[in-house]
Parts: C-alpha cells; sequence; structure tokens
C-alpha cells in the first residue's frame, strides 16, 4: 500500500496545515474512515504548530494509517522474548532500535533469537539483513562516545563483548550494529523493531535486567513504511531489503499519527519545550479533551505535561494518573532537578477544590516492582503510546518515537490490558478514592 499523501517538504504553516489535513481526510474517506470536526480541528493545529526544524521526516508522513494487533503486557523480558520470536522467523530483514542495551536475560534471548535466524537462512540459502542499534550500554560508552550523527558502528571482533554472537555464529546473516549518543544527556530513548519491512513492534522496554511492568503493541499496514522511513533517516540506510507494506486482507485500518521527538544536546532550562510532533500533539490533545485522561508513566518531571494536565483539570476533565515513586531517582535530579512525587504533589495542590477530578496512583509490585510502561489515553478514543515518559527528558533532551491511534476499540482494549497488568502490583492512592477500573 502507497503512503496515503505525496511526500515533499513543507514549512507547516496553517495554509499547509488545513491543506494537508484536508488531502488526509479525503484519503480517509476513501477507506471508508470518517474523522469527526473535532479531531480534524485537532490534527490541524498539530500540524501548523509543529516547527520545520523538528521533523525528521516530511509533514505529510506524519498523518498514516495501521492495523494495531496484539497488546503484550508483561515484563521487559516476556517483551524481548515476544519480539524475538518474530525475529527468528524473519524472512529478508529486521530492524532493532532500542535505548538502554545492558547485559542481561533479555540480551541472552535476543542474540539466541539471532543465532536461530542465522540457522535458518543458511538452511534457506539467502542472508538476512540484520541492522541492531542502541543509544546506551554503560557510562564509559557515553564518556567516550563519538559526537557525530553518525555514531559509531562496531566491528564483528566486538560483537561477542556487547554479548551478540560472535560473526562466526552468524553466517546467515548481513549484520551491522550501531550507536548513537551526544553528550550530556542526548540519548536515542526510541525503542521499535521492524520484521520483513511488514511488522512493526512498538515495546516500552528496553533490552535490559530490570523487572518493570512493560508493554509492547504490533501494528501492520503503511504506519511500517514511515517507521522504516525514520529508521533510514536517523540510523542510516538499512541495505535492501522489500517493503511489504499491504494490508492484511480482512483487516480494518485506522487513523494513526506518527510522532517523533528529535534529540537535543542540551536541555533548555529557560525556555518551551521544542515545538516537536510528540510535545505538540501531547499538548494539543490534552487541551481538547472534554472527559476523560488515563495517563501512564514512570515518570513525571515535564513542567509543561503537568501544567497542561492542571489546566485539564480546571476545565473539568477528570485525569487519571498512573505512575511510579523513586523511579530511576538519580536521572529526574540529573535532568530535572525535581522528582515525581514533587509534582504529582504540586497537581494535587493546584487543582484542590476544582470542578475537574484528579486520580493519582503509584505502582509498586513484587516480582514486578516498578512499572515502565507510556500510555495516554484520552476520552476512550486516542490512545497514545511509544518510548516518551512524562518526564523532562523525554520533553526536551532524549530522541523519541510514538503513535496516536484513533479507535475506540482499540482506546478500549489497551486501556483495559494496561489496568489489568497495574492491578498486578499494589496501587497507592495518593489522590481521588476509589479503585483504578478497567
Amino acid at each position: 500500500m502507497t503512503p496515503l499523501l505525496p511526500t515533499h517538504n513543507q514549512n507547516t504553516d496553517t495554509s499547509t496545515a488545513y491543506s494537508v489535513v484536508s488531502s488526509y481526510v479525503a484519503a480517509l474517506q476513501e477507506l471508508g474512515i470518517t474523522l469527526s470536526q473535532r479531531h480534524i480541528t485537532l490534527l490541524e493545529t498539530f500540524l501548523s504548530e509543529i516547527a520545520p526544524s523538528e521533523l525528521p521526516l516530511p509533514t505529510t508522513a506524519l498523518l498514516g494509517t495501521s492495523v494495531p494487533g496484539e497488546l503484550h503486557v508483561g515484563t521487559g523480558l516476556t517483551v524481548t522474548q515476544h519480539i524475538s520470536s518474530a525475529i527468528a522467523s524473519a524472512q529478508q530483514s529486521v530492524l532493532f532500535a532500542t535505548c538502554f542495551w545492558a547485559d542481561s536475560e533479555s540480551r541472552n534471548v535476543l542474540a539466541a533469537a539471532l543465532r536461530e535466524l542465522s540457522s535458518r537462512s543458511v538452511a534457506s540459502n539467502k542472508r538476512v539483513t540484520v541492522r541492531i542499534g542502541f543509544s546506551s550500554s554503560g557510562v564509559f560508552q557515553k564518556l567516550f562516545h563519538p559526537q557525530t550523527e553518525r555514531g559509531k558502528t562496531y566491528a564483528p571482533s566486538t560483537w561477542p563483548g556487547l554479548g551478540l554472537p560472535s560473526a562466526s555464529e552468524l553466517p546467515g546473516l548481513d549484520l551491522e550494529v550501531k550507536s548513537i549518543f551526544f553528550l550530556p544527556f542526548s540519548v536515542l530513548h526510541s525503542k521499535f523493531c521492524i520484521v520483513d519491512g511488514k511488522q512493526l513492534f512498538l515495546p516500552s522496554a528496553n533490552v535490559s535486567w530490570e523487572t518493570w511492568l512493560e508493554q509492547c503493541t504490533t501494528f501492520t499496514g503503511p504506519i511500517v513504511g514511515t517507521f522504516s522511513a525514520f529508521w533510514d533517516k536517523i540510523w542510516g540506510p538499512s541495505g535492501k531489503h522489500p517493503m511489504l507494506l499491504q494490508t492484511p486482507q480482512g483487516k480494518e485500518v485506522v487513523p494513526t499519527i506518527f510522532l517523533p521527538h528529535l534529540h537535543h544536546r542540551y536541555p533548555y532550562p529557560l525556555f518551551p519545550p521544542p515545538a516537536s510532533p510528540q510535545n505538540i500533539f501531547f499538548l494539543e490533545l490534552i487541551k481538547t479533551t472534554s472527559h476523560r485522561i488515563y495517563i501512564h508513566t514512570p515518570n513525571l518531571t515535564s513542567e509543561p505535561l503537568s501544567d497542561a494536565l492542571c489546566a485539564a483539570i480546571e476545565r473539568g476533565v477528570n485525569v487519571q494518573i498512573v505512575t511510579c515513586r523513586r523511579m530511576m531517582l538519580l536521572e529526574q535530579l540529573v535532568t530535572a532537578a525535581i522528582t515525581t512525587e514533587i509534582c504529582v504533589e504540586r497537581i494535587i495542590k493546584k487543582t484542590k477544590g476544582i470542578q475537574g477530578k484528579l486520580q493519582v496512583w503509584y505502582y509498586e509490585g513484587d516480582p514486578v516492582v516498578k512499572s515502565h510502561v507510556k500510555a495516554m489515553i484520552a476520552d476512550g478514543e486516542i490512545t497514545i503510546l511509544g518510548s516518551a515518559n512524562g518526564d523532562r527528558a523525554s520533553w526536551y533532551t532524549s530522541q523519541e518515537v510514538n503513535v496516536a491511534v484513533f479507535d475506540k476499540e482499540f482506546a478500549e482494549r489497551t486501556r483495559r490490558e494496561l489496568v489489568q497488568g497495574a492491578r498486578g502490583g499494589r496501587l497507592e492512592c495518593v489522590a481521588g478514592d476509589g479503585e483504578l477500573e478497567e
């Protein structure tokens, strides 16, 4: 399937935004999809407020469709196992991006999948293209990392030191391993995997050891092509591999917006957050929500986000937040000079006694000790999933990728699965009353 809209570069002024959205709405109508006027206005405002410098792809590439598939809720290990089963069965290509790359059982699982894939490829007399990109594997790696967009490509002789099989164990793979990082705080925090150019996995989990609550959603359809183009833009050409973007027969596509956020080397402490697709969409969606917002985030230290949530509560919107205490505490202090607990307390005080309703739960569990899920659902209609936390790093310095899915059924399913996952641990209610309901 070709993209809904032609891809050409442009500035996102108001007239251009209206034109792009009008073409998008017409293309959706040909697919039997009708957007409400409220959602059309949301998209027009969204596009018109993005800074052109914050666009890794043409504006038209942000507006697309997808077929949402399985939503897996588990731990980082089960998410990696879920993705690795698809990697081991790949036919042409695998593009795997993550932020943290740490010695862990998850990394061992991924290495085993590569060995299995290589064996299958050799048996079929072919080679599968595999590209792995990560940003952080340790303090010294970051301190001495090349400060260029090209990053660092790892020689095959160094793969075992990264926890990967040796080159001699992978004769069936055309493998390249690369890392990109910029001092002081600019990690590429995005996490996604594309298998055979037709299946996208969008997890919250890194390749790491923590036993945290995580999610991974699978998508097919045109959104896969958008993520593939993003890979080529950030990580470099991924090699020749077919792009099999046909929508599976009998599956209904839904409007899906691509929400990237480019890295920024410095935290801009005295300025608003970058006007990236991610930031603008979050803020505009919160601004236009009329009934309820459900947000699930490991941390909440982004002042623009907390201010937007307070404004929504003041309008009468019910806001539900699931987050964590003492989650990556040092990172919070270094990047934001504040903690989630302080931000939550400020929101509670600021909105006390006003029209809307605020409910906040801190998640903690055993053995799943913290929640690393990143999600927001607005009015039970639009769901944002991806790598962005509600913290200052994700809103200012880190590179992120997210999608916004316009579909009530998907929103309902996502909320149900995430709430069930959260209720598997202990939820401490610190604002509002009652249980977290599906």
